[in-house]
C-alpha cells in the first residue's frame, strides 16, 4: 500500500515498533566521526566532535537504538572537555610535588589511538568484524512487518546509517501537533514500497530517494526500520560511494555499476 492510497484515521503516534541493539561502542562512534572529518587522532576538534557525538546520540535514541551506559559516560566526558575549551586558560599553579594530572583531551586522544590499533587488528579476524558490525532487531508489537533477528551490515557501518538518518531528520517537515488525520504508516507497507521501487526502477536508490523528501520524522524513521528489516531478510544490500557519501540501496544480487567505489 502506498502512502498516496493509505487509508486515514485519527491517530496519535506513540512510538516505533522495534528496539535495536548495537554491538558497536562509543569509541567506534568517535573514530567514525574523526574519519568523517578526515582529521588525525592527535588533532581532534573537541567542540565539533562533541556536538556531532551528541547529535548522533540523540538520533540513536529517536530511532530506538538502545544506548548503553558507556555512551552516556563518554558524552559526559566530551561535554566536560568541550566546556574546558570554551573557558579562558587557568593561571599556572604554584609548583607542587604532586604528580601532574594528564590533560583529559590528551587522554581521550591516547585512548582513541589505542582503540584504533586494536580495532584494525580485530578487523583482520573476519569473525570479530562480523560480530561487531551486527545489530539485533526486537519488535515490541506483533504483526508490524518486523521479526526478531540479527542484521549484518557489510559495506556500511551502523554509524553510517545513523548519520544518514540524522541528516534527513535535520530537513524533516514538522510533525502535526495533537491528534490529527494522518495516513497510518507501517513498516510492512514501506517494505512493499521499497521493493516495488527497486524492481521498477532497476537502479540503486539513495536513502533519501526512498524516504521521498520532504518527509516527516515519522516517515524517515519508518523507512529506516523497513531497510533494516529488508537487510535482515537479505533482500537488499546497502553500500556507500566513498567515505561519508550517500547510502545507496539495491536488490540483493543486483550487479554493481562498473567503477563504483565502496567505503571501507
Amino acid at each position: 500500500m502506498s502512502r498516496a492510497t493509505a487509508s486515514t484515521e485519527e491517530i496519535a503516534f506513540t512510538g516505533y515498533p522495534v528496539k535495536i541493539y548495537a554491538f558497536a561502542g562509543p569509541l567506534d562512534l568517535l573514530l567514525h566521526l574523526a574519519r568523517t572529518q578526515e582529521v588525525d587522532l592527535a588533532e581532534i576538534p573537541v567542540a565539533e566532535i562533541t556536538q556531532q557525538f551528541l547529535e548522533y546520540l540523540h538520533t540513536m535514541q529517536e530511532i530506538n537504538i538502545e544506548i548503553t551506559g558507556e555512551f552516556l559516560v563518554t558524552a559526559a566526558a566530551l561535554a566536560y572537555l568541550k566546556s574546558k575549551t570554551l573557558l579562558p586558560p587557568e593561571p599556572e599553579p604554584e609548583p607542587e610535588e604532586e604528580e601532574p594530572v594528564e590533560d583529559p583531551a590528551v587522554e581521550l586522544q591516547r585512548r582513541l589511538a589505542q582503540y584504533h590499533i586494536y580495532k584494525e587488528a580485530a578487523e583482520r579476524l573476519s569473525s570479530a568484524r562480523r560480530l561487531r558490525e551486527r545489530i539485533f532487531l526486537r519488535p515490541v508489537e506483533e504483526d508490524m512487518g518486523l521479526e526478531a533477528g540479527y542484521v549484518t551490515l557489510k559495506d556500511v557501518s551502523l554509524f553510517d546509517m545513523v548519520g544518514a538518518v540524522n541528516q534527513l531528520l535535520k530537513r524533516a517537515l514538522p510533525e502535526p501537533v495533537g491528534r490529527v488525520h494522518l495516513p497510518r504508516l507501517s513498516v510492512r507497507d514501506r517494505i512493499e514500497e521499497i521493493l516495488l521501487r527497486l524492481a521498477t526502477e532497476q537502479r540503486d536508490l539513495t536513502f533519501s530517494d526512498l524516504v521521498g523528501m520532504p518527509a516527516t520524522r515519522t516517515e524517515i524513521i519508518i523507512t529506516f526500520l523497513a531497510l533494516l528489516e529488508l537487510l535482515r531478510r537479505e533482500e537488499i544490500e546497502v553500500h556507500q560511494e566513498g567515505w561519508g557519501g550517500e547510502i545507496l540501496v539495491r536488490r540483493s544480487g543486483a550487479t554493481r555499476p562498473e567503477g563504483e567505489s565502496v567505503a571501507t
